[in-house]
């Protein structure tokens, strides 16, 4: 795990290019904001696919 310094990557420690996510309050360095939002992306899509599942299931 990366150093605990302020603005730095929570990935990395990495502390040039970093961005800050106002969702989960991380601060990740450009590599990791991609990974990062292809992460979220997964977890939204897997619950939209349980909502599906679950209102396919209310509706038998």
């Amino acid at each position: 795990m990366a150093a605990n310094i302020p603005g730095s990557c929570i990935k990395c420690g990495k502390t040039g290019g970093v961005l800050f996510c106002n969702g989960c309050q991380k601060t990740l360095c450009f590599k990791h904001v991609n990974e990062h939002r292809n992460e979220l992306e997964k977890q939204l899509e897997d619950l939209i696919s349980e909502e599906n599942e679950f209102e396919n299931d209310l509706g038998k």
